[in-house]
Order: C-alpha cells, then structure tokens, then sequence
C-alpha cells in the first residue's frame, strides 16, 4: 500500500525515530536497574541516562534524586553515596576503564547496610557499540539479589545446621539411584557402620558391615523393598568390638519425580543403642514393677484372708479379747468379752470392771515398755458391788492397726478358779481330823461335791512308778474299794 499527502508530498518514514523510542522505553522499565555511562577523557564516567528500576536501588541506598539530577553526574560520586568505601570504588572504576578499553567484562557484588539491613548489590558493565562521533559508553546494570543472598544463607545455615543434628543425634543419611545404581552417604554412615571413609557406598557395603548371621535377612529386606511404594523400617544389631550390643535403625521411602516408577530410595540409618538400651531397662522396670505388683496384691489378699480368719476367732471365739491402744484405753471388745464383763454382777458393775481392766492394762504397759518386754501377763483382784471378788488373768500382745500400734488383749475369768481353790483348802482343813484311809476317803467325796463331778479318784503311785493303787474313790458319793491300776492310760498319767 502507498501512502501520499494531501499536499502531494510523500510522507518520509522515520525507522531510526521508532527504533530509538522502542529502545528507551525497553531501557526505562528493565527489570533490573540500569545506567549509560559516558567515558570521559580524563577516565572519568558520567551518568548519560539512568532507568526507573535503577533510581529504586539508589533510594534503597538512600540516594533520592530524579532522573534530571542524575544525568550528567561523575558515577564515583553516586556509588559513594550507595555507601561504598574508597578502596571499593577505586576496585570498580578500574574495572569500568577495563571494560571499556574492551580488556574485561566486569562483574561486581557489594553488601551496603541501609537502615540496619543489608543490601546485597550486584552490577555488570558492558560496553556499548561506538556509532561514528559518538563518545565510548558502557551500559551498567545494577540487581537487588538481597533476597537470592540470604535464601542461600538460610540455605548453607540449614545444612550446617542438619549436619549438626545428624553428627549429635548418631543419624546417617544415604540415598540410592535406583536407575544408575548411583550411592550417597553421609559421613556419619561411614561412622555408624565402622566403615572407612575412602570406601565407595553401595548396598554391598552396607550389608558386609552387620553381623554375618543377619546379612541376608536384611539384603533379602532390601532387595525385596526395591519398586515398593510404602516407607520402610528395620532395626537390627551392629557389629561391636566389645561385649555390649549395638543397634541401629534403618528407615527409607521412595522419590517418584512425578514419574510412576520410583527412582530413588532415600533414608536414614541411625545409632539408636541407647534408646534400646533403655527401652529394655524399661520393660524390664515395668516387669520387676508387676512382679512386685503381683506380690503386694498376693500379699494383701493373704492380708486380708488372715485378717477375715483372725476376725472371726476375735469375733466367735471364746476367748475373751480386746484391743487396747497403747495407754490402756479398750477401744474393741469381742462378745466373749462383752459376757464377761456383765458375768455374775448386775449391770452397775459393768463399768467397774472396764475401769479397772483399763487401769490393770495401763499399769501393765508401763511397766512393759519399761522391761522392754513384748509379751505381758498380769493378775487383777477387784470387790464388786454385790461383795464378791471378781478376779481376771489379762495376757497382752502388740500389734498394728494399719500404722498405728495397738495391743491385743486376753482376759480369763480366773474367779471361779480362785474359789474353787480356797474351797478345796477349807475342804482339807475340815478333813485333817480324819486319819488313815478314811481321810482319803471323806476327800474325794467331797471333792467330788464341790466340784460337781461324776466321779473322783486319788491315788498312789508304786515305787517303781508304773502303777498306781487308789486310796480315796467315789462314784458321785458312793465310795468304792481301793483298787489297783496300770499307770499308763489313766488320768493319773497325765498328771504324774
């Protein structure tokens, strides 16, 4: 198509006008800052034009100046504004000169503190192609790489930072190429496995580094690993060059990369003796700790069973018992006692007798705790109202009830006993006008009486002692003759 003006004159294209405009606009809103720098004769550089993103990077720097300031300002003045120290600036300008003599292409990194943050700047020069009577320029481009600085930062300071932890935690790690057969460890591998460092890693290695009689389990768990897709886990012992067992535990799962196949095994393989250790102190803390467990509630219910069958003799039995506590005071009594105390007396004397069993008991304790004596035994003698005598035998021994102390006490109605006796004295007082065999006679018969008895024998026993010939029998109060008898098997036995 042509074109023609109205007033007959062709329109003239202007190529050189638009590639120019195009240029500057490209120039103006690079992504990374730059500058045209004019070289001076002197070797000198002024700013010729600077860009939008550059003019950012400056105010970062605290340089603020528009574009018009710039233009035209020596370069070495507006990097020493930046922050950069003489020896930097002399450093750079001198590669600008080189650069523009065509000897090098410059490249340059610099950290300016702005504001209590670092700024990390890194420019290029590159020299620009001379059009005829123009002077030498170089175009600088300035970039922010603050952000790309300190991810590697926080990058090398994680790894340290893993390597530390793998080093202090006893943690190895190791991947495998499941493609090229490609195998990596980390020194701690080497480490772990006893393993010299200058070794090349592979599965082999691994496997010849444990206890010959696992080797093949754990290579057949390897290899049978190999294509799985779910994460995996061994523990298994570690040779040891003194007595005490190592382990280990190997864990490792597989990368994918997006592909279906798995191409990679990554893992860890980690020194886990101590924990073992202690896992096995621990189950066999918990198992010393049931055992006792076992023991105690076997212990409590014997406890128990023995407390229910002392309960029931306290309770049923006849005996007369009580408990005391340790100054004297009853504090529970058993039915036989309960009997006892109300036995042969009215009412009124029930209290009585409590206050002079507690009175005999707290006697009795003192003068116990004084001998040192665990075992006490006693009498007590005391009127009733009604005048009769009541007399009791108290036996006493120390026992617990839960954490307190306490003391178990027996008493025995000794009273009819006493007067049973002193009638049998009064019976052979009254006697002794009988001689002979009659008196004899007359004794067990009165005996007999007093007592109540179906029957009462006294004897003699012969001089060699195996027999025995009576001299007072009756039967109720018939007296018989006088009979001899064979010692072994009659009552007489017993008591001789």
């Amino acid at each position: 198509m042509r074109l023609e003006s109205t007033s007959g004159v062709s329109p003239v294209p202007r190529p050189v006008e638009s590639a120019l405009a195009v240029r500057a606009t490209a120039f103006e809103f690079a992504p990374d800052g730059q500058a045209v720098l004019s070289v001076e004769a002197d070797g000198r550089f002024t700013v010729v034009a600077a860009n939008h993103r550059l003019r950012e990077h400056l105010r970062k720097c605290g340089v603020n100046a528009p574009a018009e300031a710039l233009v035209g300002a020596e370069w070495s003045t507006v990097l020493r504004a930046t922050g950069l120290v003489e020896p930097d600036i002399e450093r750079l300008t001198e590669h600008c000169r080189a650069v523009a003599r065509g000897a090098a292409s410059s490249a340059w990194g610099h950290t300016i503190t702005v504001a209590s943050s670092a700024l990390h700047i890194e420019g290029y020069a590159v020299a620009l192609p001379v059009t005829d009577g123009a002077s030498r320029q170089l175009l600088w481009t300035l970039r922010d790489v603050t952000a790309q600085v300190d991810a590697e930062r926080a990058l090398k300071h994680s790894e340290r930072k893993l390597r530390q932890a793998q080093r202090l935690g006893q943690i190895g790690h190791w991947e495998y190429d499941l493609a090229t057969g490609f195998t990596e460890w980390s020194p701690e591998m080497y480490e772990i496995l006893g393993v010299e460092t200058s070794t090349p890693p592979s599965a082999d290695v691994y496997v010849a580094a444990l206890p010959e009689d696992i080797r093949d389990r754990i290579a057949s768990d390897i290899q049978s690993a190999v294509g799985g897709r779910a994460p995996h886990y061994v523990l298994h012992p570690l040779r040891s060059n003194d007595s005490r067992p190592r382990w280990a535990e190997c864990r490792w799962e597989f990368e994918y990369d997006g592909q279906p196949e798995a191409r990679r095994m990554v893992g860890t393989l980690q020194d886990v003796t101590a924990r073992t250790e202690a896992e096995a102190e621990l189950r066999q803390s918990h198992a010393t700790n049931r055992e006792l467990n076992e023991m105690r509630l076997r212990a409590e219910a014997e406890s128990h069973a023995t407390e229910a069958r002392y309960r029931l003799i306290f309770d049923y039995g006849p005996a007369a018992l009580a408990i005391a506590d340790t100054t004297g005071c009853l504090i529970s009594t058993n039915p036989a006692f309960q009997a006892l105390l109300a036995a042969g007396s009215g009412e009124p004397d029930r209290p009585t007798r409590i206050r002079v069993i507690e009175s005999a008991l707290s006697e009795l304790l003192r003068n116990a705790r004084l001998a040192g004596e665990h075992g006490v035994r006693g009498e007590i003698t005391h009127t009733l109202a009604a005048g009769t005598r009541f007399r009791a035998v108290l036996r006493m021994r120390p026992i617990h009830l839960g954490h307190s102390p306490a003391v178990l006490v027996a008493v025995e109605d000794v009273t009819e006993a006493h007067r049973r006796e002193a009638a049998l004295r009064l019976v052979s007082t009254g006697l002794t006008r009988e001689t002979g065999p009659s008196f004899f006679e007359e004794l067990a018969v009165e005996v007999c009486r007093l007592l109540d008895a179906d029957a009462c024998l006294i004897g003699m026993s012969s001089e060699n002692g195996d027999r025995v010939r009576t001299v007072g029998f009756c039967v109720g109060e018939e007296k018989r003759p006088a009979v001899d008898l064979d010692l072994a098997g009659t009552p007489c036995e017993a008591v001789l």
